[in-house]
């Protein structure tokens, strides 16, 4: 458990650092290590293993005096600096075990000749250099290379633990040697780190620090024998560089000796560190000072990557402090707090929060999903929430249940709680994630938005899972359109299959029409089944417009065949536009009125160009409708409608068909304003010119005489028929050897044709279009696009032209093909005057 703070100018290290913290003589030593007694056998076989294969003596850079020294250690004698050299070459040899080894040296040390002595061999080590593949000795500026005690920071820790936990006599023995082992600055900062109890000797390598090349040297050992805010600003002016050896007993132990006075070192290493998990260190231990420098250095910084969540523990550690130096977070807690309900009973919460339940270790919240700053959760049909209690074990819940699959606890949950209130706390946390830099381990907060998320999660949502990809964070996107169809509402589905039709990424918009099918096959129907379902009514009444009350006036808005809109008086008489609200107007009602009618324009623009469209492919498509299905989805519509009463329909009742259009009352009529009924059974869909059949001019004067314009070509649509040698013919030779530039290629796409597989250096060499008999227009292009070059693809050749049973999706492969008379007229009509539109003859 984390001990809280009774004085927020008194540092209490929580357990996580407090456990870290390596011992001082004056402070509170840790249980004294065990010496392994089989270090100096090991170590000595490792040295006589090295000297066998070559004299340890002559190794590269060993100095006639290290070789002395290293001759005596090696006899057994109690040489430190022979038993520096001896460690050099074993760590030189030791490779990525560097560290094990330097423990197992220290503790051979101990072992065979007593902790004074070891203490004394560590001192030595600090004038020894590690360069690969010789040593050197440490000598100012003119040897560069990593000094020795850089590869051992826990043989260091080993030994200073050993010291803070030895007896009075060996600790004084071990300290009067040490004495004796301070000739250089860098020994100074090595003894000081094994006895930092020695504020004189820890002063005295504050005031003159080692500098090598100009950057303070051995700063991880000088760092750690801090003990006084003094000794801090000394230090202050030399820069840290090595962002290797910060870690948390580093941390810890700064933090433990100094406090608060420690600040500005700790800041500058994190603005000099841009590794993630030491940044994170840093952030934890400012997070735990006392003082309001640390607390500002955080808000100054909150807009970093990591730092809110610590912002976040350090307000809710020092709350007077965070009153004074962030005060939007502390008025932002205090506005959740003031409109509290007070807590349910225990009877009344749902069974999965009412009593703890085990969830796996590897996932439990972190301090970032803090309940001060998120709504609560109200109970349904009650006037009391959540207590916090139950609250912590639904964010574990969230965030140890697979969103992927049905949750019976997440299900009793929200059968339990407040659909409303259940949103808006899910949409909090996805925030508070947000705030954090949105780690990919705790990306449960964005995934279970599919659980608790409305249409308002809907409308935050989707423009940022379009925005994320150009964010560099695909999976964010992608587990966003998971949340989008989780959620499932119209409008969830609607914005995914926008994001399908219109995202700027391919992958995206692959996945979305993905995940949108999915969707629409789980729920038994058609991608385009599901679209027809999806259109919105925008509230507008069964006349397909709305009433605009201004109080002492009203005005009525309606819309045209394209879905334009238009304003008329109550009376009937059309104005221009709609008038902005007046002085007598009422206050209240007029500007609602006007920014509702602004906002329906906006609306039903973005809707109206798609919906022309998709009944314009529909036609094309051949597409059929229920009599039900009709009758819902366009003449009881109060959008579509507008619409659907502008076009001529098809009704087919076996092998009978019958034109006809939807009149002003919504009943059905012939050309001859003949009224027709239509019996269960029969199929409907949008007639094509060759469905017709000698009545087309009829129909063109009936909306003509009506002043209904078309909101796309149908009647004046330009028809292409077959001959008879084509209707037999197995390749379409009227189109054989004809050119279209890429651009025109490209073009067609929009007509539902697609480019095959890519073959052989990324070449695209087939085109093909599915027919709505379930046949495919296959093309054979010369020389083929090549991917990734669009409109830079040079002129394309349709070197042939085949109807087929399958798609040619990738290599071209001979085959006899089907004639082309097995195409119904229309459908044959718009593919030859989809590839006319595109081509020109070679």
């Amino acid at each position: 458990m984390e001990t809280r703070l009774s004085d927020e100018d008194t540092l209490v290290l929580p357990d996580s650092l407090r456990r870290h913290v390596c011992p001082r003589r004056d402070g509170r030593p840790g249980p004294k290590p065990k010496v392994n007694r089989s270090a100096s056998k090991t170590v000595r076989e490792r040295l006589r293993a090295l000297d066998a294969v070559r004299p340890l003596t002559e190794c590269e850079g060993v100095t006639p005096d290290m070789a002395e020294a290293l001759r005596a250690y090696l006899s057994g004698n109690a040489d430190a600096f022979g038993a520096a050299v001896a460690a050099a070459l074993l760590l030189q040899d030791a490779g990525d075990d560097d560290e094990k080894v330097a423990v197992l040296v220290a503790d051979s040390w101990v072992d065979e000749h007593g902790l004074p002595f070891a203490a004394c061999a560590f001192a030595e080590c600090s004038q020894i250099l590690w360069n690969r593949p010789g040593l050197g000795l440490l000598n100012g500026d003119a040897v560069q290379g990593m000094a020795l005690v850089s590869q051992a920071p826990k043989a260091a820790v080993r030994l200073r633990v050993f010291l803070a936990a030895a007896g009075e006599d060996v600790h004084r023995e071990a300290v009067e040697r040490l004495a004796g082992c301070r000739r250089t600055a860098s020994q100074r900062a090595a003894v000081s780190f094994l006895v930092p109890t020695r504020v004189d000797w820890v002063d005295e390598c504050c005031a003159d620090p080692p500098v090598v090349k100009g950057r303070l040297g051995f700063w991880w050992m000088l760092y750690g024998s801090l003990g006084a805010p003094g000794q801090v600003d000394r230090l202050l002016p030399h820069k840290v560089v090595n962002r290797f050896l910060w870690d948390r007993a580093l941390l810890a132990t700064m933090a433990d000796a100094v406090g608060p006075a420690i600040t500005p070192l700790v800041v500058a290493a994190f603005d000099d560190t841009w590794d993630t998990s030491t940044r994170k260190l840093f952030l934890e231990v400012l997070a735990v000072l006392p003082g309001d420098e640390a607390f500002q250095a955080l808000v100054d910084r909150a807009d970093q990557k990591n730092v809110r969540p610590a912002l976040l523990a350090a307000a809710k550690r020092f709350p007077e402090r965070a009153r004074r130096l962030l005060p939007e977070l502390a008025a932002e807690r205090d506005a959740l707090a003031a409109g509290r309900l007070p807590d349910a009973p225990p009877d009344a919460l749902p069974e999965p929060l009412a009593v703890p339940r085990s969830q796996p270790a590897r996932v439990q919240p972190g301090e970032w999903a803090d309940l001060e700053m998120l709504p609560q959760i109200r109970l349904r049909g009650r006037e009391d929430a959540l207590p916090a209690s139950a609250t912590r074990r639904l964010l574990a819940l969230l965030a140890t249940s697979d969103p992927g699959q049905a949750h019976a606890d997440l299900a009793a949950v929200k059968d339990a709680c407040d659909a409303g209130s259940l949103a808006a706390f899910g949409r909090a946390l996805f925030k508070l994630w947000e705030k954090i830099g949105a780690p990919p381990k705790e990306r449960w907060a964005l995934s279970r938005l599919g659980w608790s998320g409305d249409d308002e999660t809907v409308r935050v949502l989707a423009p940022l899972v379009r925005a994320w990809p150009a964010e560099r964070t695909p999976g964010k996107a992608y587990a966003g359109l998971d949340v989008l169809a989780g959620i499932g509402t119209d409008a969830a589905l609607t914005e995914l299959d926008d994001i399908a039709q219109r995202a700027k990424y391919k992958d995206l918009r692959k996945r979305a029409d993905a995940k949108f099918a999915e969707v629409a096959g789980e729920r038994g129907l058609s991608p385009e089944q599901l679209r027809d379902r999806l259109v919105p009514d925008f509230g507008l009444d069964a006349a397909g417009g709305l009433v605009l009350d201004y109080g002492p006036r009203r005005f009525r808005a309606g819309f045209d065949g394209n879905l334009r809109p238009y304003v008329t008086d109550e009376d009937g008489t059309p104005r221009r536009s709609l008038p902005k609200p007046g002085a007598k107007d009422d206050p209240e009602l007029a500007p609602a009125s006007y920014e509702r009618f602004a906002d329906l324009k906006k609306a039903v623009g973005t809707v109206a160009g798609d919906q022309i469209r998709r009944l314009e492919a529909a036609m094309v498509a051949r597409r059929r409708w229920t009599v039900p299905e009709f009758r819902c989805l366009f003449v009881d519509h109060p959008l579509l409608w507008h619409v659907a009463r502008r076009l001529v329909w098809l009704a087919e009742d076996g092998t009978a068909t019958a034109a006809f259009r939807v009149a002003e009352d919504r009943t059905l009529a012939g050309p001859g304003d003949d009224a027709l009924t239509l019996r269960d059974g029969t199929r409907v869909g949008l007639a094509h010119p060759l469905d017709l059949d000698g009545t087309l001019g009829t129909w063109t004067r009936v909306l003509s005489d009506y002043e209904l314009m078309q909101p796309f070509p149908q009647l004046e649509r330009p028809v292409h028929v077959l001959t008879e040698a084509e209707r037999g013919a197995r390749r379409l030779a009227r189109l054989q050897d004809a050119v279209a530039p890429a651009r025109a290629v490209l073009a067609l796409e929009r007509h539902g044709w697609r480019r095959g597989a890519p073959a052989d250096g990324g070449y695209q060499r087939c085109l093909y279009r599915a027919t709505p008999g379930g046949l495919f227009v296959n093309i054979r292009l010369d020389p083929g696009m090549k991917i990734g070059h669009g409109e830079d693809n040079p002129v394309q050749r349709l070197a042939e032209i085949r109807l087929d049973d399958v798609p040619e999706d990738g290599r071209w492969s001979p085959r006899d093909g089907r004639p082309f008379g097995d195409l119904d007229p229309p459908t044959a009509s718009e593919i030859l005057g989809e590839l006319a539109g595109a081509t020109t003859r070679a």
